[in-house]
């Protein structure tokens, strides 16, 4: 027999207890917000947990061995609500998005060197532009990976569309990963400031690209990168008019999205940006 348990117990079980395992996911099952964990019963010597949610969007986190890691919103919400009150009840700005994607999510590439390597092209620069340089970057070294990027030449970086302190922060970070001077493994156990503090050690890293691995690599749910500019501008499009907000009003903007505030903000990313934002 499934189990019912609180919005904030459930939840808290299934990303905490259950994120190990293959095979996770969980989908509102109805139009009330009910939330299944499907396929764990399979898994685990206890029963699937059904999550009773507030409204009828959640947020699924998705762990399987051939597919990225996942945070989305789903569900129909019920009338006059804009999403489930776990990410931010009554924001009917951000409802509407969200409805407009409704079959795409945040997803992690479980890739650390990846994340920051590719945060790094993309300091400064638009979506498009960081992808086009990372693509050059591929065709140059066939995989972006540590032994390949630190035993390319500095101008075949340059070739490639990097600038050169970015050629330089990128062989650093890849030194780091070959030497194993950077040692991400134990930085899950950490929380958010931590993660940041040992980060931005890293030349290079500042707390944009920290904040990319948090919510990339690590999916911590409630990162609001207030340095973002994709961020800034989604935000003073959809709730200034197109004019800008300061940081502390989008602080006070992003308060009904918490604790999904990573969420929250991959979604303004996309209502941007032809392609979904990856790291």
């Amino acid at each position: 027999m499934t189990k019912l348990l609180p919005v904030a117990e459930a939840l808290a079980r299934v990303t905490a207890a259950f994120e190990p395992l293959p095979g996770e996911q969980i989908s509102v099952a109805d139009g009330l917000g009910r939330v299944l964990a499907e396929d764990v019963h399979a898994r685990v010597s206890h029963p699937p947990v059904a999550v009773s949610a507030m409204d009828g969007y959640a947020v699924r986190a998705a762990d399987t061995a051939s597919a990225p890691t996942t945070l989305r919103l789903i569900g129909e919400a019920p009338a006059g609500r804009a999403h489930d009150g776990t990410v931010g009840a009554g924001d009917a700005v951000l409802g509407r998005i969200i409805a407009d994607y409704p079959n795409e999510a945040l997803q992690s590439r479980d890739d650390p060197f990846g994340t920051l390597a590719r945060a790094i092209v993309g300091q400064q620069i638009s979506v498009a532009a960081a992808q086009a340089v990372w693509r050059r970057l591929e065709d140059s070294l066939g995989t972006v990976e540590p032994g390949r990027l630190a035993g390319a030449s500095v101008e075949a970086l340059l070739a490639c569309g990097l600038s050169r302190p970015k050629t330089g922060y990128l062989r650093n970070l890849a030194g780091g990963f070959l030497d194993a001077s950077i040692d991400p493994a134990g930085w899950a156990a950490l929380d958010d400031d931590a993660v940041i503090a040992a980060l931005t050690l890293i030349k290079g890293i500042g707390r944009w690209t920290a904040d990319m691995y948090l919510i990339f690599t690590l999916l911590r749910g409630d990162v609001l990168p207030l340095g973002d500019v994709g961020l800034q501008r989604a935000m003073g499009t959809h709730y200034q008019g197109g004019g800008k907000l300061r940081g502390a009003e989008m602080e006070a903007v992003a308060e009904a999205w918490r604790p999904w505030r990573s969420v929250a903000t991959w979604y303004l990313w996309r209502s941007l940006d032809p392609l979904p934002v990856e790291y």
